[in-house]
């Protein structure tokens, strides 16, 4: 009997997605010859982007057991995975996470740093800047805790509560927001002919639901640089 029934030592100098240039990619895995597992080690290495996965998949039972280092990674290559909630992202984030269960049923749990990142949400087109905050996650729910936002001209809102999710899908809303001033809305008739413009608001709000089906509930006072348009 050999010492190893499968080893894999792979290396991409060159990783891209889309145009962006993530770095050198290293993979190493070997099987144990004594028990019905493969242990991985995955490497990515690049200006912006530093990456550790470490870890073992049991190839009977189908379960997973790898824990996560993430020095430094583009907040861009968030946007495919989430691509409900939010859109071309700017900034670096870092953080651990573990993930356990099965390929049938991942378990992923750990915290995200996000430091001087930048977003756009679809839903009301609107762009916003988190300078400095972390963010906790499991296989059902992210949780922002208590998340100051700057809108585009530099105006703050404390958003806080959770978005709930199976496996990045079905992506469902439980937030609050508290502003004295800050950008609500940002859109054109092409993103909805009948409601549309610029909203600028003194508000406690909360957004609740599906994102497809937003429950906005607004005590709010609109301030003079508010342009809306109902047709």
């Amino acid at each position: 009997k050999s010492d190893f029934n499968f080893l894999a030592n792979v290396t991409v100098d060159t990783l891209r997605y889309d145009s962006t240039f993530m770095g050198e990619l290293n993979i190493y895995a070997i099987d144990d010859p004594e028990n019905p597992a493969i242990a991985t080690i995955l490497e990515l290495a690049g200006p912006e982007n530093d990456l550790l996965v470490e870890g073992g998949f049991n190839t009977e039972t189908h379960s997973l057991d790898y824990e996560v280092d993430i020095v430094a990674m583009q907040m861009k290559l968030l946007d495919p995975f989430l691509s409900e909630i939010i859109k071309d992202s700017e900034g670096i984030f870092s953080g651990v996470a573990s993930i356990s269960g099965s390929t049938a049923k991942p378990v992923v749990q750990g915290g995200l740093n996000l430091k001087d990142v930048s977003t756009t949400l679809p839903f009301n087109n609107t762009r916003y800047t988190i300078e400095d905050h972390q963010i906790a996650f499991d296989d059902t729910t992210i949780d922002l805790g208590e998340m100051e936002v700057l809108d585009k001209r530099n105006n703050r809102a404390i958003l806080s509560g959770q978005v709930y999710h199976n496996a990045m899908d079905e992506i469902r809303l439980d937030v609050e927001m508290q502003t004295d001033e800050f950008n609500f809305l940002n859109t054109s008739a092409e993103d909805n002919p009948v409601f549309f413009g610029k909203l600028v608001l003194a508000a406690n709000a909360t957004i609740k639901g599906p994102t497809d089906l937003l429950d906005i509930n607004v005590t709010a006072s609109t301030l003079d640089s508010s342009t809306i348009t109902i047709s």
